[in-house]
């Protein structure tokens, strides 16, 4: 058996897809990479892997160059000889499995959340709506990392019930995502808020903001703390100006991208994400696994993960009174109800979002397309 795996960066694959990675080399499974070329191409290399340069932007459609992008991944999937091919992210979620009904190449297909581009909705948001309808016709399943977008590709007639299912995101490596021994500080000491995420409009950035500016008089020894890059796309962005303003004003603490989250969330007292739609946000899936407390809006990708009072609190979406709201709540708290919600989520990650939760899941789906018919 020959598998490949295509997303619209490496970034992507090394960050979020390394433990299938890891898994099927451990199998001694051949792997083809197939990614548009950056810095960590050569991790995968090292790894073992097969990387093959294609070049996929991210953003926009142009039909000429969208069908000339279909052909060379039908001219890649016919020269590899790829029996299963993973894809991740929407262009190579649609193009791939375009390009199979040229092949003999299967495509299980991954919806690792919607994007910027369907959250906003408009004529973009209709054109990969109807992408995604003739191409599933050729895909051969679909996973979906949360309820939410799988109910959505039903009711819009996308996907059928029979081809697709569920996963708990990328999963969780609960070995490398060990508890931390809490030490919360009481609400008259230096709390320490963290939202970890792309700095673009539909993260909440705004209104972690504006919970601050309701918070800090009340509460001015707490920390509000922002990690995280601008998105390649600018439109999206936040803009730098009001980012610079909030530092200068003395609201946030910005410390740009951070490749290890891990110690971030560890100095964090609780981790925040006021987003406006999610798949399964893996940040939050790593704060649960270390024992942090998290706020999260009651959306998509986010709903699964909290129960209320018990490993974090939820706020609604576009409200930075709800975030406050809940914010304060983590204030008011003391340090053995925080650590006792840390740990409360950390058994929800250990009983749902597991790595091999996740592998199980992609194996069974593989080794049900490769079997032959009796």
């Amino acid at each position: 058996m020959k598998l490949g795996i295509i997303a619209n960066s490496y970034f992507n694959i090394y960050h979020f897809r390394k433990p299938l990675v890891d898994y099927f080399l451990k199998q001694r499974i051949p792997l083809v990479i197939i990614a548009p070329n950056d810095s960590y191409k050569q991790q995968l290399v090292k790894m073992g892997c097969r990387c093959i340069d294609i070049q996929i932007y991210r953003k926009g459609y142009t039909p000429l160059y969208d069908l000339f992008l279909i052909y060379k991944i039908y001219r890649c999937l016919k020269k590899e000889q790829l029996e299963i091919l993973l894809s991740f992210t929407v262009k190579p979620n649609i193009y791939a499995s375009l390009a199979s009904a040229f092949c003999k190449t299967k495509i299980i297909a991954t919806i690792t959340g919607l994007g910027s581009s369907l959250i906003r909705k408009g004529r973009i948001a209709q054109i990969i709506y109807c992408l995604y309808r003739i191409s599933f016709l050729f895909s051969k399943h679909t996973f979906f990392h949360n309820p939410d977008d799988l109910k959505l590709f039903l009711n819009k007639k996308i996907a059928s019930l029979s081809k697709v299912s569920t996963v708990p995101g990328s999963g969780i490596d609960l070995v490398k995502w060990q508890p931390v021994k809490n030490k919360v500080a009481p609400h008259d000491r230096k709390t320490t808020f963290l939202v970890a995420c792309r700095l673009i409009y539909e993260k909440g950035i705004f209104e972690y903001v504006d919970a601050i500016q309701l918070l800090k008089e009340k509460y001015p020894n707490a920390r509000f703390q922002i990690i995280g890059g601008f998105d390649g796309e600018a439109k999206f962005n936040i803009p730098k100006e009001d980012l610079q303003n909030w530092i200068s004003e003395g609201l946030i603490e910005y410390f740009g991208f951070q490749k290890d989250t891990r110690s971030w969330i560890t100095k964090a007292d609780c981790i925040v994400l006021p987003s406006y739609r999610e798949g399964l946000p893996r940040i939050l899936l790593e704060a649960m696994a270390i024992g942090k407390p998290i706020i999260a809006t009651h959306t998509a990708g986010c709903r699964e993960l909290i129960i209320e009072g018990k490993n974090g609190y939820f706020c609604e979406v576009k409200s930075a009174e709800s975030l406050a709201q809940a914010m304060q709540k983590i204030l008011e708290s003391s340090s053995q109800e925080l650590v006792d919600m840390g740990m409360f989520g950390r058994q929800i990650v250990e009983k749902r979002c597991s790595q091999e939760i996740v592998i199980k899941a992609y194996m069974e789906k593989i080794v049900q397309l490769t079997q032959p018919l009796d």
